[in-house]
């Protein structure tokens, strides 16, 4: 169960609500210039709009979608300034369905 200011927000396991909410993997990057990123998404249809400089989007197969990435960026001399892939977490729960991180 995720509680934001002593209200209940969501309830379940930490692995259910994981997987609801975020998928496994978060998906971390940015690119050198910002317009790099509109003819990312003109080729990648799973990108979400951008939103801010750095994007972190919640997926399931995020080592394949940051190759994906990767190679779309090197086929059309993209610059991505930073590009990395970790497991998701609760904070990235409690995040997603506040707005706000822990510490805010």
């Amino acid at each position: 169960m995720i509680l934001d200011r002593g209200e209940l927000v969501c309830q379940g396991s930490s692995e259910e609500l994981i997987k609801k909410m975020c998928g496994d993997d978060i998906l971390s990057f940015s690119f050198e210039n910002p317009s790099d990123y509109t003819k990312a998404r003109e080729k990648l249809t799973w990108l979400p709009e951008m939103t801010q400089e750095k994007l972190e989007i919640g997926t399931n197969g995020g080592l394949e979608k940051a190759k994906e990435l990767s190679e779309v960026s090197s086929s059309f001399c993209l610059k991505l300034k930073e590009l990395s892939v970790r497991p998701a977490n609760l904070e990235d729960v409690f995040f997603k369905t506040t707005g706000r991180n822990f510490h805010d």
